[in-house]
This record gives structure tokens, sequence and C-alpha cells, in this order.
């Protein structure tokens, strides 16, 4: 285990591509979660405390898995290899896609309009 600090792009990808799972250990109550999703589109298993956005995000034990603590967090990391990848890939797809984000923003805006 190493770590590597921001990076994005191509580096990031190509790290992805060797990593055997996407470390999260937030320290606070995290609302976004996009380096979460771009974990999951590339498949390599988010594996984070059980903080903010993450619980909405990572199907713990399927697409990922989330920790109570940082010693929880430790363990979680030796079991990385029981997600499968493809399944992270799948729900990055089902939930995360452009076209599916572009609808559940319409229909979000709709619902705010109707409030109006």
């Amino acid at each position: 285990m190493k770590w590597v600090g921001a990076v994005g792009g191509q580096e990031r990808d190509d790290l992805y591509g060797s990593a055997r799972a996407a470390l999260f250990p937030i320290q606070w109550d995290e609302p976004g979660g996009t380096a979460v999703v771009e974990a999951l589109a590339l498949g390599v298993p988010p594996i984070g405390l059980r903080r903010g956005c993450l619980p909405e995000i990572i199907d713990h034990g399927r697409t990922g898995f989330l920790a109570d603590s940082e010693e929880e967090l430790a363990e979680w990391v030796l079991r990385a290899d029981e997600i499968d990848p493809e399944e992270c890939r799948r729900e990055a797809r089902r939930r995360f896609s452009p076209s599916v984000m572009a609808d559940r923003y319409l229909e979000l805006y709709e619902q705010v309009i109707k409030r109006r």
C-alpha cells in the first residue's frame, strides 16, 4: 500500500488499473463522493469509513466495504479481493452514468418546480 496524493485523468486511471481497492478513510461527513463513484466505474472496490455519503454509494459486501473504525477499515482491506470488480462497474453504470444522472436531475428539477 502506498499514498500517492491527488491525481486525475489518465494517471488516476492507470493507478486504479493496478489497485486492489481504493481507500476512503474520511474523517468528516463528506457530502460528495465523486472519487468513490470513479473507483466503482473503474472496477476498484471502495473501502471507507461509514460516514457522509459513503453508505449511500457503497453497498457493503457487494460493491465495497464500510467500516466503523480505522481498525475495522484495515481488516476490510485484507478482504478487498472478495468484491467483484465487474459488479462495481455494473453498479456505477446503473446508478451514475451520464444519462441516468441527467434523468435524476430532471426529476429533481420537476419536483422543485411543482412545489413552487
